[in-house]
């Protein structure tokens, strides 16, 4: 075994990646649980969306098209 097992939410993991919340498409995913954190938190929307310990398998990709953001702004260039 690579890493040692714990159990989160009745899942083992391994350890290195228990920290990780789970992925909206798991089945065991808590979407009230993930809003009603995100509400606590005090930072932009789009920041929280990146944070994996929050939710996880959510890139900046999807998160730019979730939030509206111009996909041109996403990749840093600018309009002239």
């Amino acid at each position: 075994m690579l890493a040692d097992l714990v159990t989160v939410d009745g899942t083992d993991v391994p350890l290195p990646v228990a920290h990780l919340a789970r992925d909206p498409l798991d089945p065991k995913f808590n979407r009230d649980g993930v809003v009603t954190l995100l509400r606590h938190k005090h930072s932009e929307i789009k920041r929280q969306l990146l944070d994996q310990t929050v939710v996880s398998g959510i890139g900046t990709s999807t998160q730019t098209r979730r939030c509206g953001e111009p996909r041109s702004m996403a990749r840093g260039s600018r309009r002239r």
